[in-house]
């Protein structure tokens, strides 16, 4: 969404924050590793 712009980059950020913080109680430690590796 926020490659085609259909979001801001702050929104971006914000939302990705919200989702960081509940994946590092959950068990997703790879997922979340994979996805920051996409986003870089």
């Amino acid at each position: 969404m926020f490659k085609n712009n259909e979001i801001s980059y702050e929104k971006f950020i914000e939302s990705f924050n919200g989702w960081y913080a509940y994946s590092k109680w959950a068990n997703g430690y790879n997922l979340t590793n994979r996805l920051i590796k996409s986003l870089i």
